[in-house]
């Protein structure tokens, strides 16, 4: 008989969980080392704690790195319909939402790291936590991986699942990206995605709290449009958040600290045109052409947004009538409500990080298999490698993809 293949896993995320159940399935001895004081505990924290499993209606335009097309083998081989039948064998129900997002039906993502825990601990699986793996060192029979506590750990096949640098009260630190570079492969530029933005101005304070429904956000860099996406805005002390920002934030986090000029322009209206909107405007000054600039747009947008959008275009006096606008002024209120400009201090910390951006380089690893180029029997899944996805389950995705192929690979 042949002898089982030993496999260590390090991080107990998404990933992890993922190559190390599909690796026991195939007959592995898999033990998962994780530093955490349980496995999974990103995973809880995904969509706002809902857990959006996957997306069904993915594009390669919604993920992004040096070269996305690595991603799309492990895509192939487990996409979302894949992943759909892995969970709903696991007991997992699902609801599917606008944009393609799905989720439990019962909304909560400790619901799948259970169903995921059991399965690990069905199959035998070890789990190691508290425990931090920083050197992993090839060995004449495969490899040890000691951690810092002064623990070691033999195995014929390493799986690092370590993550990025997000979100490190979850478990990410950037470990993995020094292992990986100690053992000879180049780490790309890493930086904060699905972000929230800081922004330079004065009115940060006045709009906390202000929720603006589909609108829409752009990433300027020196004056070029680099990303655009719309979904739900979120005004806060230091900036704005929500998924559209999530979503532009990458390139924001690319050119910080760089001599660049960074905007975002909020479009307040997106399914207005500036023709139709400008209708709508002089309609609403035909109406009640005494109405002073205050109250005009009352009805039409948050009360505590209308101060604030008239000083934008030039209106100091809140209490002239709107009927005294002449056609240059009115101009002026379109353009803030459907191109808003405001200066971008930067990205907020990897704290507040929900992934990052950048990390192994693609070119060393084995798009179909996830193994290193470099180093025979060392596999790399995830989040550590240099591809990352929008928001509404790409991430998520991703996860179950890279560990599914390393899984598989890594027994075969």
């Amino acid at each position: 008989m042949a002898e089982q293949t030993k496999i260590v896993v390090i991080g107990g995320g998404p990933s992890g969980m993922m190559a190390a159940i599909v690796a026991a399935r195939r007959g592995a001895c898999v033990t998962v080392v994780e530093r955490m004081p349980k496995v999974g505990k990103k995973l809880l924290a995904t969509g706002a704690g809902q857990c959006n499993l996957c997306n069904t209606k993915p594009t390669q335009g919604n993920y992004h790195g040096t070269d996305t097309t690595f991603m799309l083998p492990a895509l192939a081989a487990f996409g979302a319909e894949t992943a759909l039948t892995f969970f709903d064998a696991l007991g997992i129900e699902v609801r599917e939402v606008e944009s393609g997002r799905v989720f439990p039906i019962t909304g909560q993502a400790s619901n799948v790291l259970d169903v995921l825990r059991y399965e690990m601990s069905r199959l035998g699986i070890r789990e190691v936590t508290g425990l931090k793996i920083q050197k992993i060192c090839p060995s004449d029979t495969g490899f040890v991986s000691y951690t810092a506590e002064g623990e070691s750990f033999e195995s014929d096949k390493v799986i690092v699942a370590t993550g990025g640098t997000s979100s490190p009260n979850l478990g990410s630190n950037g470990g993995g990206h020094k292992m990986a570079k100690a053992l000879g492969h180049t780490v790309t530029q890493i930086f904060p995605s699905r972000v929230p933005l800081e922004l330079d101005a004065w009115f940060l304070k006045r709009l906390k709290g202000v929720k603006v429904r589909a609108a829409s956000v752009e990433s300027h860099i020196d004056g070029q449009l680099i990303r655009k996406s719309s979904g739900d805005l979120l005004f806060t002390d230091y900036g704005i958040s929500g998924p559209p920002v999530l979503n532009v934030s990458r390139a924001i986090g690319q050119f910080e600290r760089t001599d660049h000029a960074m905007e975002v322009s909020i479009d307040l209206f997106p399914e207005e045109t500036m023709e139709s909107m400008a209708t709508l405007i002089r309609k609403r000054i035909g109406h009640g052409p005494f109405k002073p600039l205050e109250v005009f747009l009352i009805g039409l947008l948050h009360k505590r947004l209308i101060p604030v959008l008239m000083k934008e275009a030039g209106q100091e006096d809140l209490g002239r009538t709107c009927g005294s606008l002449d056609d240059a002024e009115v101009a002026a209120v379109v353009t803030i409500l459907k191109q808003w400009r405001v200066k971008c201090k930067g990205t907020r910390s990897w704290m507040n990080s929900q992934v990052t951006a950048g990390g192994v380089d693609v070119s060393e690893v084995d798009a179909k298999t996830m193994e290193s180029n470099v180093i025979p029997g060392l596999y790399f899944v995830g989040e550590l490698l240099d591809i990352d996805g929008d928001c509404g389950g790409y991430n998520l995705q991703w996860a179950w993809s890279s560990g599914y192929a390393a899984g598989t690979h890594s027994t075969g």
